[in-house]
């Protein structure tokens, strides 16, 4: 089997999930092959396993945008807030944002079955419920920042044992759901060598990922529990040095669908592909979506993001929103304003709007 760039993938750290993004998709629909599934009704294209890597202390933040797809930054922040709590139901929020989401609820249950914040901050709940056991519920970020040991000096100790479970052998084998862990496992790791410092690496275990629908929002929602863990660990050891590190996936199935989903769906995929081609010779470095920053919009725009004032001026109830959000998230956890999340997710919010006022979608 030609695996073709894969090699790329898996040396380069990249500095941008964008980048990184249409370099896979690339790399996918250059050396895919096709695949029937679910008794023919669906047809993939999917790739064999790879491996790539973020740097994400200079990529800053995940956020980006797909052109053709409907994408709701306000859902993932939604969604990282509902992740970041742990909540098992309290489903308003997410629903209101994409009522499309409906249609993975269990008539029976007023809950989703895979949830990554449930498993990562209650594991336990859900498996009580399901099968009315006593297990004792466990926060695992909390647990995993308890592993860690730090000396008087701030330096952290390496660990090899800083591992989170999403899916579960209790729940997971029960046939008949809407929707399973696509994301099974997390692997954090302590990087004492790292030349800017003392850095949290993670890996996510990924066993099935869908690259139009699926892909963008776990960029973020993972990326979020690594600043989460890193909080956790400064909440229980003040004078750690710790800053975000290698944000790495093992995907086994990356795939795109070819058969079986609707006209949004087929249209981002023939917008993502072409943008890819743009990007097949690039080398990692941060390469951004340049192009469709155009004149006369292009210097305006750069500006406009970058001046939080300017924003917060012009978008008025978009950012009173978007206020609301996040301090809902740092009313969860309060330090994690360390990273200037504030900045990044308001420049993103603001880059969603100025590309909706000027391009079709």
């Amino acid at each position: 089997m030609n695996t073709g760039d894969s090699d790329f993938l898996s040396t380069v750290k990249f500095c941008s999930y964008e980048e990184l993004y249409y370099r896979i998709i690339h790399h996918l629909e250059t050396y895919g092959y096709e695949v029937s599934e679910r008794n023919g009704e669906v047809k993939c294209k999917r790739s064999e396993m790879i491996t790539y890597s973020v740097d994400t202390l200079r990529a800053k933040d995940p956020f980006f945008f797909i052109p053709k797809r409907k994408w709701s930054l306000k859902l993932v922040l939604a969604e990282i807030e509902w992740m970041l709590e742990g909540s098992f139901r309290d489903l308003d929020k997410l629903i209101e944002y994409a009522p499309a989401l409906k249609e993975y609820l269990n008539p029976e249950r007023d809950y989703f079955w895979a949830q990554y914040g449930s498993r990562l901050m209650n594991a336990g709940l859900q498996e009580n419920l399901i099968h009315d056991t006593n297990l004792p519920v466990i926060n695992q970020i909390e647990e995993l920042a308890n592993k860690v040991k730090v000396d008087d000096n701030g330096l952290v100790h390496a660990n090899r044992r800083l591992v989170a479970n999403i899916w579960s052998p209790f729940l997971d084998n029960i046939q008949g759901e809407k929707d399973y862990p696509c994301n099974v496992m997390l692997i954090f790791e302590i990087d004492t060598l790292n030349p800017n410092g003392q850095s949290l690496n993670m890996t996510v275990i990924r066993r099935s990922n869908d690259l139009i629908y699926g892909i963008q929002n776990n960029f973020a929602q993972f990326w979020s529990f690594m600043m989460r863990l890193i909080v956790e660990i400064r909440k229980k050891n003040p004078q750690a040095k710790l800053n975000m590190g290698q944000h790495t996936e093992v995907n086994i199935n990356p795939h795109v669908y070819v058969k079986g989903m609707d006209e949004k769906y087929h249209n981002a995929r023939e917008s993502v592909v072409k943008w890819a081609k743009k990007y097949k010779d690039t080398d990692g470095s941060g390469i951004q979506m340049n192009d469709y920053f155009t004149e006369p919009h292009g210097e305006h725009h750069t500006r406009y993001f970058r001046d939080i004032r300017k924003i917060q001026h012009c978008l008025h109830d978009d950012v009173k929103e978007l206020d609301h959000i996040l301090n809902d998230i740092l009313s969860v956890s309060p330090d994690f304003i360390y990273t200037n999340i504030y900045e990044y997710l308001l420049r993103a919010f603001s880059k969603s709007l100025g590309y909706r006022r000027n391009h079709e979608f």
